[in-house]
């Protein structure tokens, strides 16, 4: 067993307070296998969603996203959690989003292949392959469909303060857009779909819809509704594919520190409401337990709102405020709100990320948080980018060191924002010369 001061390396402060001790053989820890829904899974790593923006014009696979996709297949992950796709052209959040519509089903046929199919330790066997279903709410474009207003929130993420919302009917068409969606993933061969409720789009804004009337505002009941409308006609109309989420369980308040009377975001303490209080993502989480969802996966916050909080980084993406805290603190929030989680809801199999800036440290932390019973899935996004075959090498025992890992330095994030594909431009030979 490595010391904690060589293992850890910066992180080493935080994982004491989170009171980790580094396993002997971090692979190992990884490579346990497990059971989601009566699947046996080979070992606790997850590809998690991360958007290419390589998607063409009607939202389909392009040559680029069919190669991210098999990287996927051959990284050796369990889990392969597919990213955001929109369950219309109306819903997309960018031009480059992927769309699950009729006209695109043979191209995610193919990624669902190609996911399921590739090398690595497990060999396609022992996997679960998923997609996200998702639709921007007010980040859509180039019709933004918010649910409610809000001064700060708006002037955040570039809202027209007269812009429509949606109504009560028109988020009842949107639960149908997303039981047909469903449907195709099913027929496409995937084994799973999520509901997006995290990251800004319309799941998660509907969560903090405290102040809107009608069905779908007010009591958490309420908020919480459209998730389980989505549930109970999925499982109705296409009874053999699993349904989850990925949730941001922590949101703090769009108003300036200090602002009287700010908005209190689902999962922020109604007495100061820039900190985290998983009161209602725990009931939320009971109440989806007893729906049957047998996992999920945990975020937070926005990347629009507090990018510092969804994806702590050594360097903000271009357009991001300078971070108010160290990558150290943001990822320790997130090992500290899954163990939460996970110690609320053990009969749940929960993913958690956000430690991508751990570098080096990443196996030992991912592994250490996993024997701690913090979480059951280490989730892996920028880092797979940087490094597709991090799961294999991390399972046989190769750990990859510096210069090969994830710097956290948010070009990904930056050439997305700059109209290109998201992928490492540092490490990856293919997408450096798109940068060119």
């Amino acid at each position: 067993m490595g010391r904690p001061e060589e293992v850890f390396g910066d992180f080493r402060e935080e994982a004491a307070r989170l009171g980790l001790v580094p396993p002997g053989d971090p692979g190992r820890v990884l490579g346990r296998p497990t059971v989601i829904a009566g699947t046996a899974l080979s070992n606790r790593i997850c590809a998690l969603p991360m958007e290419g923006w390589d998607g063409d014009p009607s939202g389909a696979p392009t040559e680029l996203t069919r190669m991210r996709w098999k990287r996927y297949g051959d990284s050796g992950a369990a889990l392969v959690w597919g990213e955001a796709a929109a369950v219309s052209l109306e819903a997309r959040s960018h031009p480059e989003q992927l769309v699950l519509s009729e006209e695109n089903l043979g191209g995610f046929e193919e990624l669902a292949r190609l996911a399921r199919k590739g090398g690595g330790r497990s060999g396609g066997e022992g996997r679960l392959v998923g997609i996200q279903l998702a639709h921007g709410g007010r980040l859509a474009r180039p019709r933004p469909a918010p649910v409610f207003h809000d001064p700060w929130l708006d002037g955040l993420t570039g809202l027209d303060p007269a812009a429509p919302l949606l109504t009560d009917g028109e988020i009842e068409g949107i639960v149908e857009d997303f039981t047909a969606a469903a449907i195709r993933a099913a027929g496409a061969g995937f084994d799973f779909v999520d509901v997006k409720l995290c990251h800004g789009y319309l799941g998660h804004e509907l969560l903090s819809a405290k102040d809107r009337p009608g069905l779908y505002g007010g009591p958490l009941e309420n908020r919480t509704r459209f998730f389980f409308q989505v549930l109970e006609e999925i499982r109705r109309e296409a009874p053999g594919l699993l349904v989850t989420f990925r949730v941001s369980v922590f949101e703090p308040s769009w108003a300036p520190r200090g602002t009287e009377g700010a908005p209190v975001p689902f999962g922020a303490s109604k007495e100061d409401p820039w900190s985290m209080d998983l009161e209602e993502p725990l009931a939320f989480l009971e109440a989806a337990e007893r729906a049957g969802t047998a996992f999920f996966a945990s975020s937070l916050g926005s990347p629009y709102t507090t990018p510092h909080l969804v994806r702590p980084a050594l360097h903000p993406a271009q357009g991001d405020p300078p971070p108010p805290e160290s990558w150290r603190e943001g990822a320790a929030r997130h090992l500290a709100a899954a163990g939460a989680l996970k110690a609320a809801r053990p009969g749940m199999s929960l993913v958690s990320g956000g430690m991508s800036a751990l570098g080096e440290a990443l196996p030992w932390v991912g592994a250490a948080a996993l024997e701690a019973g913090r979480m059951d899935f280490l989730g892996l996004g920028r880092a797979l980018l940087a490094r597709p075959d991090w799961p294999g090498r991390v399972l046989e025992g190769d750990l990859p060191a510096g210069g090969e890992v994830c710097t956290a330095c948010s070009l990904c994030t930056t050439m997305a924002r700059l109209g290109r594909p998201a992928g490492c431009y540092c490490l990856d030979p293919e997408y450096q010369g798109l940068g060119r």
